[in-house]
């Protein structure tokens, strides 16, 4: 949560993002750690409960509005850090071109990559396999982990 409340130059918090944005501010600004709704894990757990958006599944549907994601810099009472001392930061971020081979170099040599692609009504319906757009308008955009192939 603390990518979506924290980074600003991000995006739109739950409504979607910039992942190549996310990767910046994390070597440039770092997160902190955090965990699931109520469970006191990391210094910022998520504030928001967990529910199902579009599907039916073992958690209950979205109801409303999210609400307004809050920025804050202290960790959550009782923690063993502060903020400070929970930041994480990465190395470097940087951009791959669209290449498979190029890609699948990456995966090899540092582990798995981040990536995106536009969301069209059908997705809602896929079921299995590799997805392939064949009706519907745009949703959106979708950022995956890509861990192999």
């Amino acid at each position: 949560e603390n990518v979506a409340a924290c980074c600003t130059e991000c995006g739109d918090a739950c409504y979607g993002g910039d992942e190549d944005m996310a990767f910046t501010h994390w070597v440039t600004k770092g997160f902190v750690s955090g965990g699931r709704h109520n469970s006191n894990e990391g210094c910022q757990p998520y504030s928001v409960e967990e529910c199902e958006h579009h599907i039916e599944g073992p958690r209950p549907p979205c109801e409303g509005d999210v609400p307004e994601l809050v920025c804050s810099e202290t960790c959550h009472e009782g923690y063993e850090k502060t903020y400070e001392e929970d930041l994480q930061y990465g190395l470097e971020a940087y951009v791959l071109p669209q290449d498979v081979t190029q890609i699948q170099e990456e995966i090899m040599t540092n582990g798995p990559v981040t990536a995106a692609f536009a969301v069209y009504d059908d997705f809602l319906s896929y079921k299995s396999g590799v997805y392939q757009h064949e009706t519907g308008l745009l949703e959106g955009y979708h950022a995956v982990r890509i861990i192999g192939w």
